[in-house]
């Protein structure tokens, strides 16, 4: 991992913004960004709607392949379900021995302002985002005789706990496959390590996403009221 993607990944890891110096007040970019207090939300790259269309999609895209990567490695059959924009098919579809699984990941930021307002609790905001993925998919889950698995993840790596049932349904197929496992098959373990490591790198890219996107508009903003 670069320097600057590790600093910021560490920073997350240990609970800290990740950008230690000022930032623009409001967001150039969404003309939010600012806590109840006034003060420049800290946090405010994971929730800014300019990126959450761009590196935000990008991490959540790049998790659900590895968690199809791992199944299949385990002898799981597992597709990606192509999707549009508020599209009503979950991310995947899982064929085990024992039964057939729909998922859907989703990437939660807890201290976004909705979250906060509505989900204070620490926790809350992962529950409150599998509620509403089982709301959306459960129809479509009983109709075809599946059980969906919402798999949610905070920003700050917290999985839910149907993230870990999926994986352990996962893991279990691997000891019925009737070969022996291919030599450097993932285990549940393997999984996490990566999964966690990916997912710390994906969020510091989001920030210098967001980083870069902010110097553009400024820039832009800048040379408009010089009159160039």
């Amino acid at each position: 991992m670069p320097d600057p993607l590790f600093r910021l990944a560490l920073r997350l890891r240990l609970g800290l913004p990740p950008l230690a110096h000022d930032l623009p007040s409001p967001c150039p970019l969404c003309n939010k960004g600012v806590g109840a207090d006034g003060t420049p939300d800290a946090w405010h790259p994971f929730a800014c709607s300019a990126v959450r269309r761009r590196m935000v999609t990008t991490r959540h895209d790049r998790g659900m392949e590895l968690v199809c990567r791992y199944a299949r490695m385990c002898s799981v059959i597992a597709s990606l379900e192509p999707k549009e924009f508020k599209s009503l098919v979950p991310d995947g579809e899982f064929f085990f021995s024992c039964l057939s699984a729909l998922s859907d990941l989703t990437g939660v930021h807890p201290t976004a302002p909705s979250h906060l307002l509505a989900s204070p609790q620490p926790g809350k905001a992962l529950k409150r985002r599998v509620r509403v993925k089982h709301v959306k998919y459960d129809p479509l889950a009983r109709a075809t005789g599946s059980t969906l698995f919402a798999l949610a993840v905070d920003s700050f790596g917290h999985l839910h706990d149907e993230f870990f049932k999926l994986l352990d349904l996962i893991e279990e197929e691997a000891t019925l496959a009737p070969f022996l496992a291919a030599p450097g098959r993932l285990t549940r373990d393997d999984f996490l390590h990566i999964f966690s490591s990916q997912w710390q790198t994906d969020n510091a890219r989001i920030v210098h996403q967001w980083l870069r996107m902010c110097r553009k508009r400024m820039h832009s903003t800048s040379l408009l009221q010089s009159g160039f």
